[in-house]
């Protein structure tokens, strides 16, 4: 495994704060939700585990903004393509039943 440059790489508290948008109570997420996400991982949507690279540097977790958005993003393609064919497919029934109603 390569470890990315490390001079992009801060610790789980600050990723927190600097790369993920804020909770719903308008704070940050708490560090240790990252470090869940690495330890655990989370299920996608397509059952796979996913998880969020971290590397230990002098005592402290750390990770970078690429890792954080593969992390999300893995976790979220699928929904994205799901919504995108479910949009796609709804719009492709209603031009057919645009098109029925003309009597084409």
């Amino acid at each position: 495994m390569l470890i990315p440059a490390l001079q992009d790489a801060a610790c789980l508290s600050h990723a927190a704060r600097l790369w993920l948008p804020k909770a719903r109570s308008g704070k940050p997420v708490h560090p240790s939700v990252l470090s869940r996400w690495s330890d655990r991982g989370v299920l996608a949507p397509n059952g796979e585990r996913v998880y969020l690279q971290t590397w230990r540097v002098g005592g402290q977790r750390q990770t970078t903004q690429a890792a954080v958005e593969v992390f999300l993003g893995a976790l979220n393609t699928e929904a994205v393509a799901r919504e995108s064919s479910n949009a796609a497919s709804r719009r492709s029934q209603e031009s057919a039943a645009a098109l029925e109603k003309l009597g084409c």
